[in-house]
């Protein structure tokens, strides 16, 4: 097959280091891939290109053209994440070109708000009554009177995603946990199916096992520094006990706001005890194996859950350090016996017990953190990646013509303002499903 493979390829982009890895598994099939950059024109992330596994081209290059260019491949792939600059040709030709989507997060509002923004014709609180209907709406406005980035945006948005504005023409989606596969198929009508997130991590794979020396543990978090990560909760666990801050340091390697980091460092001293905090900034790739190597145990915790998959937590559990993640999402698919859950509901606890826990009994968090290396190493490659994703597209060809159906009903129902919540919408949204579920019976039996 000849594939345009639309992602964004920054070399800080995971999504980027994502598709590297797929498409050189694809390639090794004997599939021709084109990579084509999706970010928009001129953005700060556009200015820097990873490693080229295959031809790459900017979208930008042929945006007058979109269907004269993109005839001459069999299917156009469409990486899609919660963020409007970063995938903006990704939204904006496949309007044009339906394709397959790859779904990175369980639901877009920070694009929303970006793509609202880009337009004084568009309207977010519209948007989300069309798809979630009259009670995201009154959940927006409740959430808005206090923090509405915290509220809403970090909190009770994740309750109501919002997909169909962006990529409602889209013939097939690809998620990377089954949390959310259900919602996206009510949504948008067409074959979904998960596959786990491929990541590399050949690096990780290949660090010793940390090994307890003298002096206190050092836990580690990775990546962009944000409210979701919960490096707040973490520091107020390790400060509220004198026992765990004599036990523990931590160490937080990624880009943070001067403000935010300031924040977490004025917590880091408030607490009962005071917490060795290390913020290090943005680091490069060889900065990061030195941290990840050093670190008795990682954190991977995240709330509101809003992505598909965590590519910190592949790199995580492949390095063979015990990891924390939270419960719920995708990090319910990682075997019980192979990480350190934390509830939400019961976080700060929840920490203080797993951080007493690895800290008393080393050798034995060890020892499952190599049970989970060894669970990663095939379950996140490219190359399974790459078989299961060619199976979705054989298996999801025969329901295309349903796919063309559902949107101009859909369309209709547009023009004559009903939304989610209606009657008939309901009604046709069982029908369209029940036709669905035939299809897909149909293909299983062989017919």
């Amino acid at each position: 097959m000849k594939l345009a493979w639309y992602t964004p390829y920054s070399k800080y982009s995971a999504i980027g280091a994502f598709s590297r890895e797929v498409i050189a598994s694809l390639t090794e099939l004997g599939h021709e891939v084109t990579i084509v950059r999706c970010e928009k024109p001129n953005s700060c992330v556009s200015k820097t290109e990873a490693t080229h596994v295959a031809p790459l081209v900017h979208a930008s290059s042929f945006d007058q053209d979109v269907q004269g260019y993109l005839a001459r491949f069999d299917v156009v792939v469409y990486n899609v994440g919660n963020h409007y600059s970063n995938h903006y040709f990704s939204i904006e030709h496949q309007r044009q070109v339906p394709g397959i989507t790859i779904l990175h997060d369980y639901m877009l509002h920070h694009l929303l708000a970006e793509w609202c923004a880009e337009d004084e014709s568009r309207n977010y609180l519209d948007v989300l009554l069309e798809e979630a209907g009259e009670e995201a709406i009154e959940a927006f406005h409740l959430a808005s009177k206090h923090d509405i980035q915290k509220d809403w945006y970090m909190s009770k948005a994740a309750e109501y995603p919002v997909l169909r504005f962006a990529i409602a023409s889209t013939l097939g989606v690809v998620t990377h946990a089954d949390f959310y596969r259900e919602s996206t198929r009510k949504l948008l009508h067409c074959p979904v199916t998960t596959i786990p997130l491929a990541y590399p991590h050949k690096t990780e794979s290949k660090l010793d096992s940390p090994v307890r020396s003298k002096g206190k543990l050092t836990l580690l978090t990775i990546g962009d520094v944000n409210i979701n990560k919960r490096c707040e909760s973490i520091i107020e666990a390790i400060g509220s006990s004198p026992e765990i801050a004599s036990r523990w340091r931590y160490r937080i390697a990624g880009k943070v706001t001067k403000t935010y980091g300031a924040h977490l460092m004025r917590l880091a001293n408030q607490g009962a005890a005071t917490v060795e905090l290390d913020l290090l900034g943005a680091v490069d790739d060889n900065q990061l194996e030195a941290e990840m190597a050093s670190a008795n145990a990682i954190s991977c915790l995240r709330f509101p859950i809003i992505e598909g998959a965590s590519a910190s937590v592949v790199s995580s559990l492949a390095s063979g350090r015990p990891t924390l993640v939270s419960k719920g999402g995708c990090y319910d698919e990682i075997p019980e016996t192979m990480a350190y859950r934390v509830p939400i509901d019961a976080e700060l606890d929840s920490i203080r017990s797993h951080l007493n826990h690895i800290s008393e009994n080393y050798e034995v968090a060890v020892q499952q953190a190599d049970k989970a290396r060894a669970w990663i190493k095939n379950r996140h490659s490219g190359s399974h990646y790459a078989d299961s994703f060619c199976a979705f597209l054989e298996a999801s060809f025969d329901e295309f013509p349903l796919i063309a159906l559902s949107d101009q009903i859909a369309s209709s129902l547009s023009q004559w303002n009903w939304t989610s919540d209606s009657p008939v919408v309901n009604q046709l949204d069982g029908v369209i499903n029940h036709l669905f579920r035939s299809t897909t019976s149909k293909s299983k039996a062989g017919i």
